[in-house]
């Protein structure tokens, strides 16, 4: 059954809440993830490598997250160019991604 992106943004925020996680992108990159005043923050990891570089924290409110939800399954399921499409929506798709990905299964 597909959770809706309501329902991974609640698993995510519950989970992430004051306790700072790291998480692997597809492209095999760490970072690390904690969620405070109504967002999720990303940052480069602390334990793992390779780390991504993220130059600045990157914060995730929760109506880019779920704008950016909407493009996960048709990239899971290989739609061309939907990564691209996503990546018009927010700079931060990869990591929202990985995300998503963590908390579907």
């Amino acid at each position: 059954m597909e959770l809706s992106g309501e329902v991974i943004w609640e698993l995510i925020k519950k989970q992430l809440e004051n306790n700072e996680l790291e998480f692997k992108t597809k492209r095999n990159l760490w970072f690390s993830a904690i969620y405070m005043d109504n967002k999720i923050y990303i940052d480069k990891a602390k334990n793992n490598e390779p780390s991504c570089k993220v130059n600045m924290i990157r914060p995730i409110s929760k109506d880019e997250f779920i704008l950016v939800y909407s493009f996960y399954h048709r990239w899971i399921n290989k739609e061309p160019g939907i990564f691209d499409k996503a990546g018009k929506k927010s700079m931060n798709v990869s990591y929202i991604f990985a995300l998503i990905s963590n908390y579907s299964n």
